[in-house]
């Protein structure tokens, strides 16, 4: 009697043990399946959203003017376009348009911080629009019938379009920066060509950056400098203007793009 108990028991125990395994196997395969779909929903998460594609209008045309100059410079198309969070900027220019017949449009995006030129578009302008058109109207058509191609350069580069406001003085939350244009006149071609140029950014403090300096130029009858304040860094882009004079294009101006941090260099 004592033994058929026993039996039962041991029957009873092994079924109890059967269960509870099916159970906790059941529990482990719900977890199995409920870690599985946590992992597909991360993996939807975690999925990378495509960037959002950037349109550009016709970027504004930028006319140099200082007061410490005596024209109003009319011979060369500066059209800035936008600026990147990473210290790129973007603009179009058309050199001595008005004196010079083989004209070329080149559409640059230009890394401040190297200043050296990351892209560069290049356009010949048909000989036909030369005479019968504005530079500014020649470069909207152009804008106009390579904008995909445009759109896409200046998107690979984050280039965020702005409007642009060089000035000679700039201020930051901190300081405020002004633009020194040092030259020494003498004979060089002629009388009061420059013959020697410095451009310095200067500090409140005093303090000041020496972004310029050339010496011997090429008949230069005046220069000077302007900048802008990135929208996303304490850095500048200056904008360098030379004006030289030749015997068969009268006075022929340029344009440069120098980029500079406002938090070094200043001494």
């Amino acid at each position: 009697m004592k033994t058929n108990f026993l039996l039962v028991l041991i029957i009873i125990l092994i079924f109890s043990a059967c269960k509870t395994d099916t159970k906790n196997n059941n529990k482990n395969n719900t977890k199995a399946n409920l870690d599985s779909s946590q992992v597909a929903d991360t993996n939807i998460l975690v999925k990378k959203i495509p960037e959002q594609i950037m349109d550009y209008k016709f970027p504004n045309e930028f006319k140099f003017y200082s007061e410490n100059m005596t024209f109003y410079d009319n011979t060369h198309t500066f059209l800035p376009i936008g600026w990147s969070k990473d210290s790129k900027i973007a603009y179009i220019q058309v050199k001595d348009f008005s004196l010079v017949p083989q004209v070329t449009i080149y559409l640059i995006i230009q890394d401040l911080v190297e200043d050296s030129i990351v892209e560069k578009l290049v356009h010949k302008v048909n000989m036909d629009l030369i005479y019968s058109e504005t530079a500014v109207n020649i470069i909207e058509k152009y804008w106009n019938n390579d904008y995909e191609i445009i759109k896409k350069k200046l998107n690979q580069h984050k280039i965020i379009q702005t409007e642009f406001d060089f000035t000679e003085d700039i201020e930051t939350q901190n300081n405020n920066y002004s633009i020194e244009t040092i030259t020494e006149h003498g004979f060089l071609y002629a009388d009061n060509d420059i013959i020697k140029l410095d451009i310095s950014i200067i500090r409140n403090d005093f303090n000041k950056k020496l972004i310029i300096s050339e010496k011997k130029l090429t008949r230069f009858p005046t220069a000077g400098a302007l900048m802008m304040l990135s929208p996303y860094e304490n850095r500048v882009a200056i904008l360098f203007y030379k004006q030289s004079y030749t015997d068969f294009d009268g006075c022929v101006s340029n344009y440069q793009i120098i980029g500079s941090s406002l938090e070094k260099g200043f001494k």
